[in-house]
């Protein structure tokens, strides 16, 4: 279940939703993950992918809703993600 939920939410819903900068038509946004003055946050492959080349983080759309402290356990992050696949 939760594999199809992440099948139809992007890391830019996830960013919009949770009242975040939004990425630049490249996928290019200041990373939501730390303090700083460049877009070196980006969006890969599908739209469901994203690194960070300021602190290296990487992962998925539920990856992202965890590190975002959206959610605070994975449990609660899938919750999110059916709320936003609504």
């Amino acid at each position: 279940m939760i594999g199809t939920i992440v099948d139809r939410v992007t890391v830019g819903d996830v960013l919009r939703l949770g009242g975040f900068e939004q990425p630049n038509r490249h996928g290019f946004v200041s990373c939501p993950l730390h303090s700083e003055n460049s877009a070196s946050f980006h969006i890969v492959g599908d739209g469901r992918g994203w690194r960070c080349f300021g602190c290296g983080r990487k992962g998925g759309v539920l990856d992202l809703v965890v590190a975002l402290g959206i959610a605070v356990e994975r449990a609660g992050a899938a919750q999110w993600l059916e709320w936003v696949a609504r």
